[in-house]
């Protein structure tokens, strides 16, 4: 299902295409994102201010001596494997990874979150949502636009937001439970934004939060699901802090994925070409693509190919791969859901 073939006007420098929101392009066809990054962003000095800041946190938390330093939320894709690597070898942190089953994790990603946890040495969790709860909430994103707010979009599809939040939430609630200091995520450079590497909010703020992105989501789910996106109101001291140190890390995707081969780390072949862990990512694409027009990846890979972390070819091919359609039509098949076609 791949579009090699598509004639839609892109940035000259980050590929960024004409349908992604807000864009323009000067007479040299450079995008206004280029240009704002040249102009604005200091990318030295904030990764020096967030490598304090994550040295800072970590000295913080092997001082408490609590049974877990660090919550890792580990998918046993190439980012989450690397983090988990770096947390346990490079930083020395006492872990617990945690797995969230979405029902749609490929079989090699559990075989190498298996085996990277053994070979680490880190104990692990696995949380498996109830497939037809967790197919509900799926279900009603892909039938009902605009669920959540405009603004998430640019960076990320519907469905993996919802994903995400899921495991942000269960790190959260598993980091209170056990009164740990840190939630470590495999965000990369270009993922999230750069004041967002270390980050912590009280349950107030968490909660309003759910409330203000949720909201519709939840009105359209059954009572239950809300459990999937409820923080835990326990009280902590440190709170939780989130961090994402492989998002200030200049590390392409070939020197991630030579890292973690040497642990034994090996591929997936039944994802699409932007994921490493999950066969429900090539089906968010492409709803994303049908509705937006254009890849939810698209700003995360501009960022990379700015930075010079990924070639313009290997960029494009992630961009108008469409996944396997077998795969998608499958998955459409067990949402009992049909999908339109352009």
């Amino acid at each position: 299902m791949n579009n090699p073939n598509s004639t839609i006007k892109r940035c000259t420098i980050c590929l960024l295409p004409e349908t992604f929101p807000n864009i323009s392009f000067d007479e040299n066809g450079s995008c206004n994102y280029c240009l704002k990054s040249k102009k604005y962003f200091n990318f030295r000095e904030l990764k020096e201010k967030n490598l304090k800041l994550i040295d800072d946190k970590i000295r913080e938390a092997k001082s408490l001596n609590r049974k877990y330093d660090a919550i890792i939320a580990y998918s046993g894709g190439k980012d989450s494997t690397y983090t988990l690597i770096q947390a346990k070898e490079q930083y020395g942190l006492r872990a617990l990874a945690f797995t969230f089953d979405n029902g749609y994790i490929s079989d090699q990603a559990f075989s190498n979150i298996k085996n990277i946890v053994e070979k680490v040495g880190v104990d692990h969790i696995t949380f498996k949502a109830a497939k037809n709860d967790f197919d509900e909430i799926l279900k009603i994103i892909v039938t009902n636009k605009d669920v959540f707010p405009a603004s998430i979009r640019s960076r990320i599809s519907d469905i993996c937001y919802a994903c995400i939040t899921v495991v942000n939430t269960f790190a959260y609630n598993l980091a209170a439970e056990n009164d740990c200091p840190l939630i470590f995520s495999g965000f990369t450079l270009g993922q999230i934004p750069l004041n967002s590497v270390v980050y912590s909010y009280s349950p107030e703020t968490l909660a309003e939060f759910r409330e203000q992105t949720f909201s519709k989501l939840l009105k359209l789910c059954s009572y239950h699901q809300e459990r999937f996106f409820t923080f835990s109101k326990k009280a902590c001291n440190p709170q939780p802090c989130y961090v994402n140190p492989l998002a200030i890390d200049e590390i392409s995707e070939e020197q991630i994925i030579e890292s973690i081969q040497k642990y034994g780390w090996k591929a997936p072949k039944d994802v699409d070409s932007c994921s490493t862990n999950c066969k429900l990512n090539q089906f968010s694409n492409y709803i994303h693509k049908e509705r937006y027009k254009f890849s939810p990846y698209a700003s995360e890979i501009a960022f990379s190919v700015r930075e010079g972390l990924m070639d313009k070819k290997e960029a494009l091919k992630k961009l108008e791969d469409r996944g396997d359609v077998d795969i998608v039509n499958q998955i459409a098949h067990d949402l009992k859901i049909e999908i339109k076609r352009n």
